[in-house]
């Protein structure tokens, strides 16, 4: 059976209830997959009741292991006794709750409560979770679990005062954890711990709620200095003291936790520090026990260009909390740079915005990675009901009423650009919107499909082709064709420079004909012949079909209709378009497709790189398709209940990023 390796990093948690008795509580946590393998935490000795372990295991694990909706990491948490250690705690965390992948080069973060032996819940555990190449650790090949400690040889108190002995076969195995060559262990943060290591408070930020870290990202963050520097930002702490004496031979350990993600960097001081035996603590060294003033800002540690590396790790919503901190890190996450480079560092996975009022443009936008919802106003528009078309990170709306409004923006920066009234048909029964932005340079392509029944006419429709180039910032109208039998629609999108759009039959044909789609060159604009020639069939009957951009390549998901009664959905599918040949990827299960409840014969569904989002018009709840993995998963459920029977939930799909503006 294959196997596979299970890397876990044993963050910290918070808000443990104190030991009984008057000495510190000093902790550490015991980690399996496997009751009969339980590898051990180093003893955080500073903490107290927000201990901090930052510790890595590995465990070797099977595909049915994985696949299992019973698997789980469990924890154990302990105090150290006199006479025996107590235990304060345990966690479990199903392993169907944290996205495990080859192709995510990060652990996925997350949070999760702890329970007493009482059964009663106190304080969170911070964790996460990767799965890596099974070739990577040749040091698992005898045993089933290993910790990071021992396997680069960490001996805990020996005559080297705690130092780690290294191998350097041991640390070429470990750079490559991370994947490619560009996001090794070289270029992100390290993970060293050292005995006369000293820290400061600790704090983390769970996923419980739905996050309104959005709500008012344009207002200036309030920024204030005081001598003994001080500043926290939901779920980020920092402390340090400006005016306090910089003593030698000791470690800062700094730690920036934002919303499910944690990174950890230790400095050491003084090379020269690493020959003195190891301590509990640095206040043992210190003349007054002052903890709050032997503290030592990250500010006065770390460079721009390093800082700038850690906060590009964090994910958008906490970079956002990053900037309300301190003056010089709301100048790090604000520069041009930044957000240009943030966006290569860590590939962030579609969001889903859904709309939660038919009478305004606010809603709630689903993170697939963290599982969470953000709340979150659109600039610009005014209802729900306006048509929408996104494309790497930024979003084209039209008004459905006069078709003559267009405005492009992007809706994490809240920037955004109205643009000129197109051109042709003026108020045209049907309009299809496309948005194709340009990766490699700044512009954008916008298409608008019109359609309008010529009148006293019922098979004749009027149909125009409008291009937009944001460079020269013009209109053109690039086709037009009156189409017998046919008619356009409200479904189109561009790839690799080739326009798609579906159509619908008037001329009463039978219902397994009543859908087709169009395919029209950008770059052949002069040589078209007539619209119909590229005439392409759908690969069964189908009760509605959403197209979508996935990689540049034309994916469909279709409501399937039943054999006897073509125009009622059975099922959902989706298809990916090679030349005129449409090749089925997925079905939806049947057990899925019962879970929407009542599912209308239209539904609403849009994706973007390797996933698509199908929801059902008439409730909030999502599910997600992994092209990659062939894998469906139900979203986390959205903070909004519909309200009213008739109540109508619809959204869309779009990249979250930092560095695009229209």
């Amino acid at each position: 059976m294959a196997t596979h390796i299970l890397k876990i990093n044993l963050i910290s948690a918070q808000g443990l209830k104190l030991h009984s008795s008057s000495r510190q509580m000093k902790s550490y946590a015991l980690t399996w997959v496997d009751p009969d393998t339980k590898l051990r935490s180093r003893v955080d000795r500073i903490g107290a009741d927000n201990p901090t372990w930052n510790d890595m295991f590995f465990f070797k694990v099977t595909s049915d292991f994985l696949s299992s909706e019973t698997s789980s990491i469990s924890i154990e948490i302990y105090a150290v006794g006199y006479l025996r250690d107590n235990l304060i705690g345990t966690a479990r965390v199903l392993i169907g709750n944290i996205p495990l992948s080859y192709k995510m080069k990060t652990s996925s973060f997350t949070a999760v409560q702890i329970r007493r032996p009482s059964g009663r819940c106190q304080g969170l555990l911070n964790i996460g979770a990767m799965l890596i190449d099974n070739s990577d650790i040749v040091a698992l090949d005898g045993v089933s679990a290993i910790g990071y400690r021992d396997l680069m040889g960490e001996s805990p108190r020996g005559k080297d005062g705690g130092r780690m002995r290294k191998s350097k076969s041991i640390m070429e195995e470990l750079s490559n954890l991370g994947g490619n060559d560009d996001e090794s262990m070289e270029n992100s943060p390290r993970f060293v711990d050292s005995p006369y290591s000293c820290g400061g408070d600790s704090t983390a930020s769970s996923s419980s709620n739905a996050s309104t870290a959005f709500k008012d990202l344009n207002e200036s963050p309030k920024i204030a200095r005081k001598n003994r520097m001080r500043s926290a930002s939901e779920g980020m702490l920092c402390v340090g003291d400006s005016g306090g004496d910089f003593k030698p031979g000791f470690c800062i350990r700094s730690l920036l936790i934002m919303e499910g993600e944690t990174s950890w960097i230790n400095h050491c001081v003084d090379d020269v520090s690493r020959d003195i035996s190891g301590y509990d603590s640095f206040l043992e060294l210190s003349d007054d026990g002052n903890k709050e003033a032997n503290a030592v800002s990250v500010d006065s540690i770390l460079p721009n260009d390093l800082l700038e590396r850690i906060l590009a790790y964090l994910p958008i919503a906490s970079i956002f909390r990053a900037g309300s901190v301190c003056k010089r890190w709301h100048e790090i996450v604000s520069s041009p740079r930044f957000l240009w480079n943030s966006s290569r560092v860590l590939s962030q996975k579609p969001w889903y915005f859904m709309f939660t009022s038919s009478d305004e443009p606010v809603g709630y936008a689903y993170d697939p990675i963290l599982r969470k919802w953000y709340g979150i106003e659109l600039p610009c528009i005014e209802s729900s009901n306006w048509f929408n078309t996104s494309s790497c990170g930024l979003v084209c709306f039209m008004d459905n009423d006069s078709r003559s409004r267009l405005y492009v923006c992007n809706p994490i920066i809240k920037k955004w650009k109205k643009l000129e009234e197109p051109p042709g048909l003026k108020f045209p029964d049907y309009s299809a919107l496309a948005l194709s932005v340009n990766r490699k340079s700044p512009g954008y392509t916008i298409s608008i499909v019109k359609s309008k029944r010529i009148q006293g006419n019922f098979i004749h429709w009027d149909t125009s082709v409008h291009i937009y180039d944001s460079e020269t910032m013009t209109w053109v109208t690039s086709c037009t064709e009156v189409l017998l039998g046919w008619r356009g629609g409200d479904e189109s999108v561009i790839c690799d420079g080739v326009l798609y759009f579906l159509i619908y039959s008037t001329s009463g044909a039978a219902p397994e004909n009543r859908h087709g789609l169009l395919k029209y060159d950008f770059s052949n604009r002069s040589s078209h012949g007539s619209l119909i020639q590229n005439f392409i069939q759908v690969p069964c009957p189908l009760t509605c079909g959403r197209l979508m951009n996935l990689k540049e390549k034309l994916v469909m998901v279709g409501g399937i209709g039943k054999q006897d009664r073509p125009d009622i959905i059975k099922g959902i599918g989706i298809w990916v378009l090679h030349g005129k040949n449409w090749e089925e990827v997925a079905r939806m299960p049947h057990k899925l497709f019962q879970g929407f409840g009542e599912f209308d014969d239209v539904f609403a569904s849009s994706g973007t790189d390797d996933l698509i989002y199908i929801q059902s018009y008439g409730a909030s709840t999502l599910l997600a398709f992994d092209m990659n993995l062939r894998s469906w998963k139900w979203s986390q459920k959205c903070p909004v209940t519909k309200r009213f029977p008739l109540q109508l939930f619809t959204g869309f799909c779009f990249e979250p990023r930092l560095e695009i503006s229209p």
